[in-house]
């Protein structure tokens, strides 16, 4: 009895801070991902983790290397990804919302991205190391793109105005979204930053011709799917036809730069450093070229 007595307090406790640490993974950590970028982290942990399901960046690129194929990235084929008998599914906080529910349901793990800054994505993407077996190298590519975009930043404060082209009035894109964040941290002061108006997506504001009368940005940078020359061209017509436009188009001038869709339609994850250098090279050199 004696022997009981001393044993159970220490049994109990080795039970209690057994239940507060994760179990360790020993295999591969296997992923799927709903979010395309994402298989760059998965890379980076090497034989920490295995990508087993992943949606199409484009519908005429079919997944291959044995990797499932999910499908469209914003209506995924749910039976595939169950089969993949992933141990987490990686889904974008907004745009898969209403599916977290039913993907816990059939028993998986998710993790949510925080793809609207670009703090929030790199502290999202960390977890799966946290998951795999040995997430060091994914941490230090994490530091490694942290340190990176502390680097980088315009020669002077710029005022920009960044616009979402799409059918009827432009978005403007907010410093609550990652690419209004990146921009934001590399010196561009946004001319729209007081700015309100309806919301039809998180971060993306529909604002009135009255107030795009009053702004007077020195850049104009347009994210759009499609051929960027001939996107430009169509803005820029647009632009000086209508008088509410004035104000914008005799500030910025010439400089109206159409971002990369390979690299500004989805948000980038680590390559967040490739996305900052393209925007610091086209708009310097754009600035430059319009310089008296």
């Amino acid at each position: 009895m004696i022997i009981l007595r001393h044993a159970v307090p220490g049994l109990v406790a080795a039970l209690v801070l057994a239940a507060r640490v994760p179990a360790v993974q020993e295999d591969p950590l296997r992923v799927a991902t709903l979010v395309p970028c994402v298989e760059g982290a998965v890379d980076a942990l090497g034989s920490q983790a295995e990508l087993v399901a992943t949606v199409r960046t484009s519908p005429a690129q079919p997944i291959g290397g044995g990797v499932r194929d999910l499908g469209n990235p914003h209506s995924p084929t749910l039976e595939m990804l169950e089969a993949a008998r992933a141990d987490v599914v990686v889904i974008d906080g907004i745009v898969h919302a209403r599916l977290q529910g039913r993907l816990q349901q059939m028993g998986l793990r998710v993790l949510s991205l925080d793809t609207q800054s670009v703090d929030g994505t790199l502290d999202s993407l960390s977890k799966l190391g946290d998951w795999s077996p040995d997430g060091t190298a994914l941490a230090k590519e994490i530091g490694r793109v942290r340190s990176v975009l502390e680097s980088r930043k315009l020669r002077r404060p710029t005022k920009s105005l960044a616009l979402f082209v799409a059918p009827g009035t432009p978005m403007v894109v907010t410093s609550r979204t990652w690419l209004g964040d990146l921009i934001q941290r590399l010196g561009f002061e946004n001319a729209a930053e007081d700015i309100s108006g309806g919301e039809r997506f998180p971060g993306f504001i529909t604002v009135s011709d009255e107030v795009i009368s009053t702004l007077t940005p020195e850049v104009i940078l347009l994210v759009a799917h499609g051929q960027p020359e001939g996107i430009r061209d169509s803005f820029m017509k647009r632009m000086h036809a209508n008088g509410v436009w004035r104000s914008a188009a005799e500030s910025a001038g010439e400089n109206v730069v159409v971002l990369d869709p390979a690299l500004f339609s989805v948000n980038p994850c680590l390559e967040f450093p490739r996305a900052a250098d393209w925007l610091l090279e086209h708009v310097e050199v754009k600035s430059a070229k319009s310089a008296p």
